[in-house]
């Protein structure tokens, strides 16, 4: 096996790289975000697009472009570039199920959605869960840790926010 980084199809490189110029460099795309994904899905059916790297980058430019119709799809190529080696796949797969199930009003199945709330021992606490009892087991079905760990590190990041805005708001404040 080989140390250099998994390349991505050049082709969808290009779209990606536009996509993100756009999104966060505040650069006009070369394309528009319906072309970028409209040639995602052409180049998907195509069946160039076989490695975890291509799936997962694919699955981002129609999760971003398409529509609410499109987030199975979407949901799948995530697993299966996670299932390919692509691991970040897997936990966009969760989120986008979860993303996909709350804005219908309905439970999350994988909890990556939390509330701004804490418990009393001063966790995060997530949103409504499907299976509470279970979470963990079908956390699992995707390589994500189990909950208790993810809320660790999601109180660690709160934390951590907490304390850049104090010392913010103390440098504000002279």
């Amino acid at each position: 096996m080989s140390d250099k980084p998994e390349q991505m199809n050049k082709e969808l490189g290009q779209l990606y790289n536009d996509y993100m110029n756009e999104a966060h460099g505040g650069y006009p795309g070369t394309y528009t975000q319906a072309e970028r994904t409209e040639r995602a899905k052409a180049l998907l059916e195509k069946g160039v697009l076989t490695k975890g790297i291509d799936l997962y980058h694919a699955a981002l430019l129609i999760e971003n472009g398409g529509s609410r119709d499109d987030k199975m799809r979407v949901f799948e190529l995530y697993k299966q570039a996670g299932e390919l080696g692509y691991a970040p796949g897997f936990h966009s797969a969760a989120l986008t199920y979860d993303t996909w199930l709350t804005s219908q009003g309905r439970k999350q199945r994988y909890g990556t959605h939390w509330t701004s709330q804490e418990d009393a021992q001063g966790n995060p606490v997530p949103q409504p869960l499907e299976d509470p009892a279970h979470v963990d087991e079908i956390r699992a079905e995707l390589h994500l840790p189990p909950l208790a760990q993810e809320a660790a590190r999601v109180a660690d990041m709160n934390r951590r926010v907490r304390a850049q805005q104090e010392a913010y708001k103390k440098r504000m404040n002279g």
